[in-house]
């Protein structure tokens, strides 16, 4: 019995990445995780996303062997509950701090908090995008080899932190400058077994296609009050 050939690969098979999956091998993963997760309320969804990743990840070749995702759900369920007490919560508690503080008249003080604590989401969202790359990647593996980062992704948070707030300025108009610098020091600090991830994305070739998008939503809006 022949198998089937990887979806992606030219007839020459050239290409190393090759994707044997099927929306009916898929479907009574989808369909249980569906049902999973509204019977448990949300709680499945850990487990539904793992499933789901451990399905795509099998079927997905690269050159002569298969991908393995050996994360947990629990893993997941884990990391979000850590995320709740040392995120949320805290952020819960300078939030009744802040009332408290406008309830006294501190107008000004209370903007003060109100942009720091801005300011210092931005720089944890960076850390948590690093992060979460940083876990798929050690919980990928290949041929018995995994990937991963010796960054904890701090520095790349504070990176992250100026180069958004930054790219956010001129109405937005260097946001791509920023998402593809960003993506590029994300990857180049991760590795794959002793192979380093090199990435070396430019941001000017997609700047026409960013820009077309960017400027149809005012043309409408024109066009609409016209």
């Amino acid at each position: 019995m022949t198998e089937e050939a990887p979806r992606g690969d030219t007839a020459g098979g050239s290409r190393a990445f090759g994707f044997m999956g099927t929306w009916q091998g898929y479907a009574p993963i989808a369909f249980t995780n569906l049902l999973l997760t509204i019977v448990t309320l949300g709680i499945y969804t850990f487990w539904a996303r793992t499933r789901t990743r451990r399905y795509l990840w099998s079927q997905t070749r690269f050159i002569d062997d298969r991908l393995e995702w050996t994360g947990t759900g629990l893993e997941l369920f884990i990391g979000y509950m850590l995320a709740i007490l040392f995120f949320v919560a805290p952020f819960g508690i300078i939030n009744l701090v802040l009332q408290g503080v406008l309830l006294r008249g501190h107008a000004g003080f209370a903007a003060l908090i109100v942009a720091v604590l801005y300011l210092l989401l931005i720089y944890l969202i960076g850390v948590a995008i690093f992060r979460a790359l940083r876990y798929r990647l050690t919980r990928t593996y290949w041929h018995g080899i995994r990937g991963g980062s010796d960054d904890a992704g701090f520095r790349f948070g504070v990176s992250y932190f100026w180069r958004t707030v930054l790219g956010s300025a001129a109405l937005g108009l260097m946001i791509p400058w920023s998402m593809t610098t960003l993506w590029n020091r994300r990857w180049n600090a991760m590795s794959f077994g002793s192979s380093a991830f090199r990435a070396d994305a430019k941001w000017k070739p997609i700047f026409p296609r960013f820009l077309l998008f960017y400027l149809v939503p005012v043309v409408i809006v024109l066009i609409a009050t016209i």
